[in-house]
């Protein structure tokens, strides 16, 4: 049986990259779902799955919230549709660049709301319970730590991207 009932899994180069190869994307339609990662999630099979992502895009003016939100919502559906075993996938992003805000990564904000939320309308789960996934991992050309810092400040096992395809990727 699954350890984990819950994944958190970062959106950007991690469940998604961009269609025209740039590093921000150009608008809602600039993405391509990485299936690699899906067929992932499918094997290990989570209960429940939340998008958990840094949007600071949002206050730079850069990218519309109504986008940020769209391009979540349909991604929550395809994980719902395509990995038959998650019961409930949603999302959570700060849309600020304030390192103060308890949403941002690398803190746990979102982590913790998730987990209370999921706690309120489905079986109790705990930390131990939890997997993140992220490409922010503090690696050599990782641009950050953001991703395993959060998961370590909320308490939870961490894999990188790479590491979570090798385990949980050979098949489909």
């Amino acid at each position: 049986m699954n350890k984990y009932k819950i994944l958190f899994i970062d959106m950007d180069d991690t469940l998604i990259r961009t269609r025209s190869g740039r590093k921000l994307s150009k608008g809602i339609w600039d993405m391509e779902i990485r299936m690699d990662t899906l067929n992932a999630i499918r094997k290990l099979a989570p209960s429940y799955v939340l998008i958990v992502t840094n949007q600071g895009g949002i206050e730079k003016k850069i990218v519309r919230e109504d986008s940020i939100i769209a391009k979540m919502s349909y991604l929550a559906t395809c994980i719902r549709d395509y990995c038959k075993s998650v019961k409930a996938a949603s999302f959570a992003y700060c849309k600020t660049m304030n390192p103060e805000d308890p949403f941002r990564k690398p803190n746990a904000g979102s982590l913790e709301k998730g987990l209370l939320s999921i706690n309120e309308v489905y079986e109790g789960a705990e930390k131990s319970d939890c997997l993140m996934v992220g490409d922010a991992s503090g690696l050599p050309g990782n641009w950050s730590d953001n991703d395993k810092k959060c998961a370590e400040n909320f308490g939870c096992d961490y894999l990188d991207i790479d590491e979570f395809l090798r385990i949980y990727g050979a098949s489909k």
